[in-house]
C-alpha cells in the first residue's frame, strides 16, 4: 500500500514531501517527521507544531509556537555553516477550519548519534585518540556557531551524528540562546525557563544564570568524559541494585551540582601515553564547576589540542 504524501511548496526553496507514517520522535511541543526535498530527493526533518487556530487558541499556547520560531530563527544565522544540518525555512501548513501548523524543515543527517554507535562497541569507550579527534570537530562546529553569538545549551549524546563518511554534524538547535556577554560575566539570573539536558547540563545553567560560550565548553568536556570513562566518572550517574549505571534522581542531581560536582577523576587508572594524558587534561579543566576555571573559548580548547 502507498503511503499518503503531504506537500509542502516553498518559493525559495522548492517543494518537500513529508511522510506522515514516518515519525522519528513525538515531543510535547513538536513532531519530527521524515521527508525528502522534491526535486532532489535530499533527506530532510521537519519538525511539525501543534496544530493551532490562526489567531489565538487555548490548543496551543504561544510558547508553542515562539519556541519554533526561535529556534528557526537561529537555524537560519547558522545556514551553511559546517558541521550544522541546512536550514530550508518555517512554513505554514493551513488545514480546514481555519487551523494551521508551522513546519520547520532541515537536512537529515544520514547516520546514527554517537550514543546508538557506541551501544554496538564491546566496552561502549572512546579510545583517548577517538576522544581528542572527537572533541577537536565539535569544538571547530561550536566555536563557528559561537563567532556568532550563539550557543547549543543542549549538548548530549543523542545530538552529535556521524554520518557514513565519518563527518560530525550537531543537531537539535531548539534549546540554542544568543549570548549576552555582559550579562554572563556578571552571572545576571535569567528570566526564561531553563532548558536542557540535566545530565550534561553546567551548573550556572541549573540555577538560571545568564549564559555563554563555557556552558557549551563544560557540556561537551563532560559528554567526552563520559564516552571516554564511562558513566562511573560522573556524579550523575548512579548503579542500581544490579549494578547497572542509571541517572541519579533530579532531586538528587541538583544537590549534587549546589556542591561543587565534579567527574570522579580520582577512579581513573594513570595515563599510559601523552595522548590519554592531554585527554585527561582537557576535560579536566572543561568540567571545572567554577565557568571561570574552565577555558575561555573553543578556540582555547582547540590550542589545548
Amino acid at each position: 500500500m502507498t503511503e499518503s504524501l503531504m506537500e509542502i511548496r516553498s518559493k525559495r526553496y522548492g517543494s518537500f514531501l513529508m511522510f506522515p507514517s514516518q515519525i522519528i520522535n513525538e515531543g510535547a511541543q513538536a513532531t519530527l517527521i521524515a521527508g525528502v526535498k522534491k526535486d532532489t530527493k535530499e533527506p530532510v526533518i521537519i519538525k511539525l507544531s501543534k496544530v493551532f487556530s490562526l489567531g489565538y487558541s487555548e490548543d496551543s499556547t504561544p510558547s508553542d509556537k515562539t519556541h519554533l520560531l526561535q529556534e528557526a530563527n537561529i537555524l537560519a544565522q547558522l545556514r551553511y555553516l559546517e558541521g550544522i544540518p541546512t536550514y530550508f525555512g518555517l512554513h505554514r501548513i493551513r488545514h480546514d477550519n481555519n487551523l494551521e501548523q508551522l513546519a520547520l524543515i532541515a537536512q537529515r543527517i544520514e547516520g546514527d548519534n554517537i550514543e546508538k554507535i557506541f551501544q554496538h562497541r564491546q566496552n561502549k569507550r572512546f579510545t583517548a585518540i577517538e576522544a581528542l579527534d572527537f572533541l577537536k570537530k565539535a569544538a571547530l562546529i561550536l566555536k563557528e556557531t559561537h563567532k556568532r553569538n550563539i550557543i547549543h545549551c543542549d549538548l548530549k549524546f543523542s545530538n552529535f551524528m556521524i554520518d557514513r563518511r565519518d563527518r560530525l554534524s550537531i543537531i537539535d538547535w531548539g534549546s540554542a540562546q544568543i549570548i549576552d556577554r555582559a550579562k554572563a560575566e556578571k552571572n545576571v539570573k535569567q528570566k526564561k525557563p531553563i532548558v536542557g539536558t540535566i545530565q550534561f547540563m553546567s551548573y550556572e545553567h541549573l540555577i538560571g544564570r545568564a549564559l555563554d560560550e563555557r556552558t557549551d565548553i563544560y557540556a561537551l568536556g563532560l559528554v567526552v568524559a563520559v564516552l571516554t570513562y564511562g558513566p562511573a566518572i560522573s556524579q550523575r550517574y548512579i548503579f542500581d541494585k544490579d549494578k547497572h549505571t542509571v541517572e541519579r534522581p533530579k532531586s538528587e542531581l541538583i544537590k549534587v551540582l549546589s556542591n561543587g560536582e565534579t567527574p570522579k577523576f580520582h577512579l581513573i587508572a594513570k595515563p599510559r601515553n601523552q595522548a590519554e594524558q592531554k585527554i585527561l587534561e582537557i576535560v579536566y579543566q572543561m568540567t571545572a564547576p567554577n565557568k571561570y576555571l574552565r577555558p575561555r573559548s573553543m578556540q582555547a580548547v582547540l590550542d589545548k589540542l
